[in-house]
């Protein structure tokens, strides 16, 4: 069991404030300013300073939280383990929707061929969700298509994926199209805010001064199956990494739109926390999704 003041130290780290730490742990400010005040003095460093009125960490406070995030993950993890009296943690991960649905599937069989005892639980959800659900220990690792830290966690490189435009093999473009500009008079169909999906679009386009604001109109939509069919059946344009799409684009039912100024290739990355007891197991999963 972690040190009490283990969590609130953990917690202020996240909000840099001690009125949102206290109200998050149902204690006080001034509780939250002695366990502090206790584990500087237990760590003889400061792992807090003031830049004006900014709470901010110290180095010593990024490497103990970054530590400690870990530990409250791993020791999650435990629990479940002794509840369920396992030797070893079903395996709880997550992907975002693109390698949820259109990578891991095909990569899987020979992990559940080689490991029949092993449980597993994939969830499915945005970037943004994930990096949560993995900080407070939720999920052990996962699979992301969107930006994080990397100096945050410890990953790996999974593919690198192209990401396209596409149209309805009936689709027909308000005129003709170079560049991206040219695309803005048309219906944007487009990954729910938060998505790694989305992401890498609002970057590609801001590179050359456009926006997702700068199309005519915009619907958003959480599936990237029902993003497809939409598309199919010429209600507008969408941004797809070409895995996702590349069924559909075989069979001619949806077309890539060659853009002379957008050219992506994205990373597909594999991510833990830093130095979890349970990282030589991820890894193993790992390596065994990553084989031909």
């Amino acid at each position: 069991m972690l040190d009490f003041r283990l969590y609130t130290f953990l917690t202020l780290s996240e909000t840099l404030n001690y009125t949102k730490a206290a109200d998050i742990l149902c204690i006080t400010q001034p509780a939250v300013s002695q366990h502090i005040k206790y584990m500087e003095k237990e760590y003889d460093c400061k792992l807090f300073f003031y830049d004006g009125k900014q709470l901010n960490l110290t180095a010593q406070g990024k490497l103990l939280a970054e530590k400690v995030r870990t530990m409250v993950a791993d020791e999650k993890m435990i629990r479940s383990l002794l509840k369920q009296n396992q030797k070893t943690p079903a395996l709880r991960f997550g992907a975002t929707l693109t390698i949820g649905e259109f990578i891991l599937p095909q990569r899987l069989n020979s992990f559940l061929a080689e490991h029949k005892e092993t449980s597993l639980c994939m969830i499915v959800e945005n970037t943004a969700t994930l990096l949560q659900m993995l900080n407070s220990g939720d999920i052990g690792f996962a699979f992301v298509e969107g930006y994080f830290p990397k100096q945050t966690y410890d990953w790996k490189l999974l593919s690198q994926e192209r990401y396209v435009a596409v149209k309805g093999k009936h689709y027909t473009l308000q005129k003709e199209v170079r560049c991206l500009k040219d695309l803005v008079q048309e219906t944007l169909i487009v990954r729910e805010d938060g998505s790694g999906t989305r992401e890498i679009l609002e970057r590609g386009m801001q590179e050359i001064n456009l926006s997702i604001a700068s199309f005519q109109r915009v619907i958003e939509i959480g599936n990237v199956q029902a993003i497809k069919t939409l598309v199919r059946n010429n209600q507008g344009i969408s941004f797809l990494y070409e895995a996702a799409a590349r069924e559909e684009i075989e069979k001619g039912e949806l077309e890539v739109i060659d853009l002379y100024d957008f050219h992506i290739l994205h990373e597909f990355n594999y991510i833990t926390l830093k130095d979890s007891v349970f990282k030589e197991q991820y890894d193993a999963f790992f390596a065994s999704v990553c084989r031909p």
